[in-house]
């Protein structure tokens, strides 16, 4: 995720918190009554402005650049007297006390070396740190919007006519302000500060940051387009965003609320019970139970990424375990044969299809899905208790335990 899908996030959740004194609370009573936002919608319609102010940045920092603040230093030094420019009274006095410098030479003692103060101006103070930290920042966050723009300009396997259109105006705004980048990354300011060790990105407001004109313009820019949220905080935030989304889409499927206890949810409709557990920032647990096999409940779980860096779990444990980990713009599964994007689409409808796969059921027309998987056609199935397992793409399905029904449940679903 972004800066500003993250500030975004952060706003909705602690509004929501704020109407009662916990969010489990205001989901379990008044759920119809939460508006639900999409992230996706105000994100892209935030871009343009912000890479235009982006565009204006760039031009005050390479001003900065070209007349930056610099701190006058002076040092005292041993040099030798060819070296010296000028000799002040000081200087003279100090050379004279040092009998180290003096030199006989015939009948004279002539000084070789003397004390100087030397005077320098220093580049590498706080306040152009943080002008590379901010190029920086800009640097990163302009590769996710290419990287992500790039993902979804129309190509000739998606049409036979592509238009770039807006989002091709985008790809080329981007293109151009990453040209910018690079050339503030080749100026001597640049390559001097950051050579030296990175300061933290909590900046601490200075004197040059809130009264110099361009400074101060690029301090305020930083603040409002940062916020230092945890990293843990913004995840279980996401986390509580798409809770709402999968409690409000089964409310609509029918299904009725049986329990809530802190952020244990437990749901029902004619077909299947279902039990969410909801472990703040780290996972939620969906436990999806079929009335007509019961014996053959299911969890899975679900992971939450904001990018910036990996909520997946470390390994999977077995060669049929699966997990899923959601983002803003897409839901990816890992599995033992790697990681692919399953689906993407507007948040609402990632939810959909997510929970949709869990709770498949099909007619059993014909025996022959007894030996043939019904997901990829593939005979390497085995089965056990009336649990199906495919080898080829580790599905999972289950008969009915019932007499005279013919149907199936497609327990595990793997694309």
């Amino acid at each position: 995720m972004r800066f500003i899908e993250i500030n975004r996030l952060n706003e909705y959740i602690s509004s929501l918190k704020s109407r009662k004194s916990s969010l489990s609370a205001s989901l379990s009573d008044n759920l119809s009554e939460i508006d639900a936002i999409s992230l996706q919608d105000f994100s892209v319609k935030q871009d343009m402005s912000f890479l235009s102010s982006v565009s204006s940045l760039l031009s005050i920092i390479l001003t900065i650049i070209t007349h930056p603040h610099i701190s006058n230093r002076t040092e005292e030094v041993v040099i030798r007297i060819e070296q010296a420019q000028r000799i002040d009274h000081e200087t003279f006095v100090n050379t004279i006390k040092e009998s180290r410098f003096w030199k006989k030479h015939g009948i004279k003692m002539i000084p070789e070396e003397l004390y100087y103060y030397q005077h320098e101006d220093e580049l590498k103070i706080y306040e152009n740190k943080f002008i590379v930290l901010l190029v920086n920042l800009l640097d990163r966050e302009l590769s996710k919007y290419g990287k992500f723009y790039l993902t979804r300009l129309p190509s000739l396997s998606q049409a036979s006519l592509i238009d770039g259109g807006s989002i091709g105006d985008i790809i080329l705004t981007i293109d151009r302000l990453k040209r910018k980048i690079t050339y503030v990354k080749g100026t001597y300011f640049y390559k001097t500060i950051s050579r030296e060790k990175p300061i933290s990105p909590k900046i601490q407001p200075t004197n040059i940051l809130l009264k110099d004109r361009l400074y101060k313009y690029c301090f305020r820019f930083y603040r409002s387009f940062i916020s230092f949220e945890d990293i843990q905080k913004a995840r279980a935030n996401l986390q509580s965003f798409y809770l709402i989304l999968i409690l409000k889409s089964l409310i609509a499927r029918g299904f009725r609320a049986l329990e809530h206890s802190g952020e244990r949810f437990v749901l029902a409709n004619p077909d299947f019970d279902l039990q969410i557990d909801n472990f703040t920032g780290k996972y939620t647990l969906l436990t999806v139970s079929w009335h007509e096999n019961p014996e053959k409940a299911v969890k899975h779980r679900l992971y939450f990424d904001v990018g910036y860096d990996d909520a997946s779990p470390a390994e999977l444990e077995s060669e049929r375990e699966i997990s899923d980990t959601l983002s803003l713009w897409q839901l990816d599964r890992s599995a033992a044969n790697g990681k692919n994007t399953i689906y993407t689409g507007s948040e609402a409808e990632i939810i959909e299809k997510w929970l949709s796969e869990k709770m498949t059921t099909l007619p059993l027309q014909s025996p022959v899905y007894k030996k043939y998987c019904p997901v990829c056609k593939s005979k390497e199935t085995d089965s056990a208790d009336g649990l199906f397992v495919c080898h080829h793409c580790r599905s999972e399905y289950v008969s009915s335990a019932k007499q005279d029904s013919n149907l199936i449940w497609i327990r595990k679903f793997r694309k």
